[in-house]
């Protein structure tokens, strides 16, 4: 029920702009209130605006724990989906007077990534699995989907600097056999580059907020 209500009826879970087809609930919602007896529609339009508020302000911090979402070290962009679309501003005329897309792009501050699914990181990226299931369970998420998230979204292109730090904090925490993990090196010059969720404005490790519509 709290699911059928957060996305408007199912409408939220739209594969295709989900966010759009959401506010048809609201439209519809809007419609019927107008057919509300004995007080003005602005009075009856604005109660139900406050109670929609509420309803969501409630239900927020578990359907931020129920949906879930891509940890910031998740790319976005990778380098060559960026170059690309540098590339295509430059023919376009888009980028500033005289700047190139090799300019553009080493200029951009963009971050180095490993792509976990490497046999070379299939430590790092059990190591990240583990962290990111303590992570959610301590933002209430029940063990099994708390473990069913982290496997989803720790594997692909990931950030190396974000990866680095959680493992280095979490370290202590994880079991003997990897403890010992190699440290990355965030500065090195051979990782490739891209543009990662918290860069995006991604504004929790766990949650949902921020990046909309970026994925």
């Amino acid at each position: 029920m709290r699911v059928f209500v957060l996305t408007s009826g199912g409408l939220g879970l739209s594969g295709w702009a989900p966010g759009t087809f959401g506010t048809i609930g609201g439209v519809l919602l809007a419609i019927a209130l107008e057919f509300v007896p004995g007080l003005p529609f602005s009075v009856v339009l604005a109660l139900g605006a406050f109670v929609c508020t509420v309803v969501g302000v409630l239900l927020g911090p578990w359907a931020e724990r129920y949906f879930g979402k891509k940890d910031p070290g998740a790319i976005v962009l990778d380098e060559t989906q960026t170059r690309a679309a540098l590339a295509a501003q430059e023919s376009a005329g888009e980028l500033p007077d005289g700047t190139t897309a090799d300019a553009a792009f080493a200029e951009g501050g963009f971050r180095a990534y490993v792509d976990l699914e490497d046999a070379a990181f299939a430590d790092h990226k059990r190591a990240l699995a583990l962290l990111l299931t303590a992570a959610y369970q301590e933002e209430g998420v029940e063990a099994t989907r708390a473990a069913e998230l982290a496997a989803r979204y720790a594997q692909g292109n990931t950030d190396a600097g974000l990866l680095q730090s959680l493992i280095a904090e979490g370290r202590a925490s994880l079991p003997s056999d990897l403890m010992g993990i190699a440290d990355i090196d965030p500065t090195d010059p051979t990782l490739p580059l891209g543009l990662p969720y918290f860069g995006l404005g991604k504004t929790g490790l766990v949650g949902q907020l921020g990046a909309r519509y970026l994925t």
